[in-house]
This record gives structure tokens, C-alpha cells and sequence, in this order.
């Protein structure tokens, strides 16, 4: 049996994106409304990876926030640069 679930909105990745950074800081520069058009098509679980690889980056390179650099590079490892 196969189970489907709807694609997120603009507005739940936005929330989604928001929920999974809320124990990290990210930059004011961030405008997740944006990554959020820009994430609309994708699963909650490939809006999640993207976000906890970004996350990882940050943490990684020790930064106390993460940042746009952050973001794009999880997006384009995870979705390509043709998104």
C-alpha cells in the first residue's frame, strides 16, 4: 500500500523552514519567503534536508548563525542548480 501526501505550500515550507531552524540562529539576510517560493514542488522531507544540511554547514564551518552561503549550497546539493 502506498501512502501520498501532498506537496507543502509556499506557506507551510516557510513555517516548515522556520520549525526546523528555531534551535539556530539564521541570518537577518535570510528571506525565507523566498527560499520558500523557490522550495514550492519539493517534499516536506526534501524541504527538511535542505534545511538540516544548511544547518550542518553553519555548525560545521563554526558559525553562530546560518547564512544565505549556507542555504543555496544545501539547495543546490540537494535539488541542483537548474531549480
Amino acid at each position: 500500500e502506498i501512502i501520498e501526501f501532498k506537496k507543502p505550500t509556499q506557506f507551510e515550507i516557510e513555517k516548515l523552514l522556520r520549525t526546523t531552524f528555531s534551535a539556530l540562529k539564521i541570518s537577518k539576510l535570510i528571506n525565507l519567503k523566498k527560499y520558500a517560493k523557490d522550495m514550492v514542488g519539493l517534499s516536506y522531507a526534501i524541504v527538511v534536508k535542505i534545511a538540516n544540511d544548511a544547518a550542518k554547514k553553519s555548525i560545521i564551518s563554526l558559525r553562530n548563525e546560518i547564512s544565505n552561503d549556507d542555504l543555496d549550497l544545501a539547495f543546490h546539493e540537494n535539488i541542483g542548480p537548474s531549480k
